[in-house]
């Protein structure tokens, strides 16, 4: 055969194929032509199959490529310009690592299976780009390199594959040897892992090893993963003869395999759940406190553009004198970002309650349904505390345990269809705190009754939510035996345990609120408790633990044991540092506080503090937690209308 024929056998015929009832050359009698890819086959039919399959594996690998994009935004989609600008960051606090990928939303350290899910992802993003190089030849892997980019959102990754391409197909980087190539292929990417999974979140740095591990663990099964879909689609070519239609079938597979491994192992409600986390979390910023509201408040300032000229200019005069500590700058710059601050408060609480509601809507059989209750109840709670900005130290500072009207729904929700969530306790709390309010003291007791046992289960299932049920519980017990003693005053009838409720402790008034309401109601059987109230809101030590003295010796029951604990806890924790007999003292009184009522949440708390700092002096087993008196009868059934 003549050098040109060989010539054009070899190279591809990008030409218009033969007309279907002429032999290919490739394929004629006689022929020694050496098939090296799918064009070598140029029948019309062959190539007609060919291109089909072709746009068959591209349509798989976006949506390979998009199935990765959701697993780490919880979004298919994002043709935004900072969503490729910000992954192609190499400096710098936003720059993104490889350890995000694996940590965020969801952490392979608390669900190692989700490690085999990336793996055998990410494997075949690195093997399809290489093996159509190799088989269809460079070119048409360009479309596929260009999804990597595109809708995965991985620009480095995608740079990578390029340069791997180009290595695995193109002369004179090529080996005789397919596999061989593929593999030299794989070093590029190889590269790329080891320096793009440096750095990254602390909480990578400071992972145990086991940890580490986990963090490593898909990045090795994505090469090894891509090492072995190499080896099984050009093995599988050549036994065809490189006819098309092996990449296909190995694609859909590699592709269907982590995604029911992920709806089977990980859900799509993990992932939801995770990024809501992010949102409105205990650990997110809406629930933070900043201490230095400077660059938080210039950075309002800038995003104030409907903001009058004049106004803005007002406040970037004053904000030196904010940050400096001048009191008159202080005050205007307090009472002009004030309503700032809370505005952007609400739209944050209502796009996070947004946010909780559609996660219920989406899967209302997700074992975190009732914990995403209690994040939407805790977000409708939240709140402000307005005397921190107008402070000589000047922070936001944010609280929710002054329940607000509108999370009662939701409190309510999540205590009648989750009684034994380890949630139960607050939702019970929340919910009696909103009824006493209203004046529903019966209500608000018959939620308290429904506590849920000690024996139940306290811990929530995702343990990044450090919440401690056993706090909530306590508080709940306590206010239990506030209602069960005072209600039904025989001079003002529930009115004091109304107004008592809507007394906001965090704000500066409600020392002064709470005189004025022991004035309002002389001789109140809430009295003891509105004083206790307002004794414990002295701020310095020394005089709150001689009012607490006074308090205990002059008042009976409960009100009495509750001072003498507070009293104990002080003297034991604050005033010892000055008086070391003080120390003594303290833990006297917290064990005269547990043989005066044993079985009482007071003398549960006191043993709790006694084992804590003092052990020797405590009892062997803490006493059971029940209210300081005897539970009160049921209510008459007309007790509620």
């Amino acid at each position: 055969m003549s050098h040109g024929v060989e010539t054009q056998i070899i190279a591809p015929a990008l030409s218009s194929p033969p007309a279907a009832n002429e032999p290919s050359v490739a394929d004629a009698p006689g022929a020694r032509s050496k098939i090296v890819d799918v064009w070598s086959h140029q029948t019309r039919r062959n190539r007609t199959l060919a291109i089909i399959l072709l746009a068959t594996n591209l349509l798989l690998f976006v949506a390979l490529c998009v199935f990765v994009h959701w697993l780490h935004f919880a979004i298919p989609f994002d043709f935004s310009w900072e969503s490729y600008v910000a992954p192609l960051r190499v400096v710098g606090p936003d720059t993104q690592t490889l350890n995000d990928f694996v940590i965020y939303p969801i952490s392979v350290i608390q669900k190692p299976i989700h490690a085999v899910v990336l793996g055998s992802l990410l494997a075949s993003i690195i093997a399809v780009p290489i093996v159509i190089a190799i088989l269809y030849r460079f070119p048409f892997a360009l479309p596929f390199v260009a999804c990597v980019l595109i809708f995965a959102h991985m620009p480095w990754l995608a740079f990578t594959l390029l340069l791997s391409c180009v290595l695995a197909s193109v002369r004179p980087f090529r080996l005789p040897f397919r596999y061989g190539a593929a593999l030299v292929g794989l070093l590029p990417v190889l590269v790329y892992m080891v320096l793009a999974a440096r750095g990254g979140p602390a909480g990578a740095l400071l992972a145990s090893p086991e940890e580490r591990q986990l963090l490593a663990a898909p990045w090795v099964l994505a090469v090894l993963g891509a090492a072995v879909m190499l080896a099984l689609v050009l093995g599988l070519a050549r036994l065809v003869n490189y006819r098309p239609g092996v990449v296909t079938p190995v694609l859909a597979a590699t592709f269907a395999t982590p995604a029911i491994l992920f709806d089977r192992a990980v859900g799509a409600d993990e992932l939801s759940y995770r990024v809501l986390l992010k949102q409105c979390g205990p650990q997110s910023d809406l629930f933070e406190s900043v201490s230095d509201v400077g660059p938080q408040l210039l950075r309002l300032i800038h995003r104030w553009t409907d903001a009058p000229p004049n106004e803005v200019a007002a406040m970037q005069a004053t904000i030196g004198g904010l940050i400096g500590g001048d009191p008159v700058a202080r005050s205007q710059v307090s009472a002009r970002l004030l309503g700032r601050f809370q505005t952007e408060l609400m739209e944050r609480r209502r796009a996070a309650y947004d946010t909780c509601k559609q996660f219920i809507a989406d899967h209302p059989r997700s074992r975190y349904v009732d914990e995403v209750l209690f994040l939407q109840a805790r977000v409708l709670d939240l709140r402000l505390q307005e005397g921190a900005l107008a402070s000589a130290s000047p922070a936001r500072v944010v609280y929710d345990n002054f329940p607000h009207v509108q999370s009662l729904a939701v409190w309510e929700r999540l205590l009648a269809q989750y009684p034994r969530s380890p949630f139960a306790a607050v939702a019970a709390l929340r919910s009696a705190q909103l009824h006493q309010r209203a004046g529903e003291i019966e209500p608000a007791i018959e939620r308290l009754r429904s506590l849920p046992p000690r024996d139940a289960a306290l811990e929530p299932i995702d343990p990044t939510l450090r919440f401690d049920a056993r706090i909530d519980q306590r508080e709940a017990l306590e206010l239990l035996d506030l209602l069960q003693r005072t209600r039904g005053d025989p001079r003002y009838g529930d009115a004091p345990l109304r107004e008592l409720a809507s007394l906001d402790p965090r704000r500066a008034s409600y020392r002064a609120e709470l005189a004025r309401l022991a004035t309002r109601y002389p001789g109140a059987v809430a009295g003891p408790d509105i004083r206790l109230r307002w004794i414990l809101g002295e701020s310095d030590p020394k005089a709150r633990a001689a009012l607490l003295e006074e308090f205990a010796k002059s008042c009976p029951g409960a009100p009495a044991l509750q001072a003498n604990l507070q009293l104990g806890e002080l003297q034991l924790l604050a005033l010892s540092r000055d008086d070391a007999a003080m120390r003594q003292v303290g833990v006297e009184r917290l064990i005269a506080v547990r043989d005066a009522a044993p079985g009482s949440i007071w003398a549960e708390r006191a043993d709790e503090l006694l084992q804590r700092v003092a052990p020797a002096s405590a009892s062997s087993s803490p006493p059971p937690i029940i209210p300081a008196t005897a539970p009160t009868p049921p209510a008459p059934e007309n007790a509620d209308r």
